[in-house]
């Protein structure tokens, strides 16, 4: 970025002031636009369930971006999720993604968009899971059948299947984040 040159004088309330200006180099920048902190998503130990249900991580999640950018500039947060395995097992679920609308993504197979803003006045962080499901919360995976369900909780959640692999290891997987400067 090539510098701004600023021309700068003073005076005072008795009328002295410089004799004549100063020039000041200053470069400008964006901002900082980057993740601050993400929790772990945990979801604990499972019972196995007869039917397809997503269960909601164990706490509630945080996910906190530092944004000191131009007030008003978009952007937007996609996340996509690996399948969970346990070494040499893999989980017979998915990690999905509900939104506002009741509308789930399947992470494992596209990223989904779980949060879209814009940079506010007086605000250095965002955050973006404000509102999501934790405390292990359990949504029958019927409720989804005729497409968007109504009444759940936004978030990420694992939908695990009837025929889940269970094994006293634990499962794990990974959750790929990506930040866009732009609205979504």
């Amino acid at each position: 970025t090539s510098p701004v040159t600023i021309n700068v004088s003073a005076s005072d309330s008795n009328g002295d002031k410089t004799t004549s200006p100063v020039a000041i180099q200053v470069y400008p920048t964006d901002g900082v636009f980057q993740f601050h902190s993400v929790t772990d998503f945990e979801f604990g130990s499972l019972p196995v369930s007869t039917q397809e249900t997503l269960f909601a991580p164990t706490t509630a999640p945080s996910i906190i971006l530092d944004d000191t950018q131009t007030v008003g500039k978009g952007w937007s947060v996609s996340a996509q999720a690996t399948a969970m395995t346990n070494g040499s097992n893999t989980l017979h679920g998915k990690i999905v993604y509900v939104n506002a609308g009741g509308k789930l993504v399947d992470m494992t197979k596209q990223a989904a968009t779980v949060g879209t803003g814009e940079r506010q006045k007086n605000a250095n962080t965002a955050e973006i899971a404000t509102g999501w499901a934790g405390g292990s919360k359990v949504v029958p995976a019927s409720q989804f059948s005729s497409g968007a369900a109504t009444g759940v909780t936004p978030g990420i959640y694992l939908d695990a299947q009837p025929n889940i692999y269970a094994s006293a290891a634990a499962y794990t997987g990974s959750i790929d984040w990506s930040l866009t400067n732009a609205p979504s």
